[in-house]
């Protein structure tokens, strides 16, 4: 493949020339973010070389969360991840970055539910009154004051670091899809979230991983259940088989006993604003 095979600096140019060339969402670029969005492909290039030469450690897997891999590199511009020494890399960094990218250029609701394609908005409006087993007001979300350790860790991570893997956002929106009085305000939610402490914030990879998670954007219809509708489902079990969740928590502070003070029952809930 040609593009997997050009020089990392050549690849990391031409990429971040069409990316400053076409950026279409709002506001232009500036030249400083143009080079330093350079800089930044130019060690994940070197990262992907340095897999390629030495293999891939075994401990890796696709999807799994940790930051101490020599092999990975983590950037706001790989909406998947960790990025990996094989296709996955392109797939990341340039399919799934055009994708925004065009996304936002041609819908004018891109940050909205009515930018979503007509299934999925049928099926949140159609659950949007389901009952809601939890309900967490916009103040205790943004001080990631939940039930569940691992999504209260997700959101210290992204307020500490200005990131979040990328698995880990999809489950972090989703939840807030499950938490909050209806579609609209998750979305709402997740965007001004996304906005104020991730480095992909008013980016088109921000605003389409928030649509891609609660308004199933860029997927298909899945099996249907109760709040979600239609819209592609994540829970608490799946990601314990992904990777470490303990670990994960212990590191960023979302501790079970601050989880276990937030679950209480939903009838002693103030109502969520």
């Amino acid at each position: 493949m040609l593009l997997y095979n050009m020089h990392p600096l050549v690849f990391c140019f031409l990429s971040s020339a069409l990316r400053f060339s076409t950026a279409r969402v709002r506001s232009q670029h500036s030249i400083a973010v143009f080079l330093f969005q350079t800089a930044l492909l130019h060690e994940a290039c070197k990262v992907r070389k340095v897999g390629e030469a030495k293999g891939a450690s075994s401990s890796v897997q696709k999807g799994c969360p940790k930051p101490s891999s020599a092999h990975m590199v983590h950037d706001w511009r790989f909406h998947g991840g960790w990025v990996h020494p094989d296709e996955a890399f392109i797939e990341e960094s340039v399919v799934r970055r055009e994708l925004s990218d065009n996304f936002c250029f041609y819908n004018d609701k891109y940050d909205s539910l009515e930018g979503a394609a007509a299934w999925a908005q049928q099926t949140l409006k159609d659950h949007a009154k389901d009952k809601r087993e939890h309900l967490y007001t916009m103040e205790e979300l943004e001080g990631g004051k939940t039930h569940d350790d691992l999504w209260n860790a997700s959101q210290q991570q992204m307020v500490q670091e200005g990131k979040m893997h990328g698995f880990l956002r999809m489950y972090w929106a989703k939840k807030i899809l499950e938490w909050s009085p209806s579609p609209k305000e998750a979305l709402q939610r997740s965007i001004e979230l996304n906005d104020r402490y991730e480095l992909d914030g008013r980016d088109p990879n921000g605003y389409v991983g928030c649509m891609w998670s609660i308004c199933g954007v860029h997927d298909m219809g899945w099996k249907e259940r109760p709040v979600f509708g239609k819209i592609r489902f994540m829970n608490y079990a799946g990601c314990k088989r992904k990777f470490n969740v303990p670990a994960f928590v212990a590191k960023y502070g979302g501790t079970r006993a601050e989880a276990a003070e937030a679950a209480t029952p939903p009838s002693k809930r103030r109502k969520a604003r």
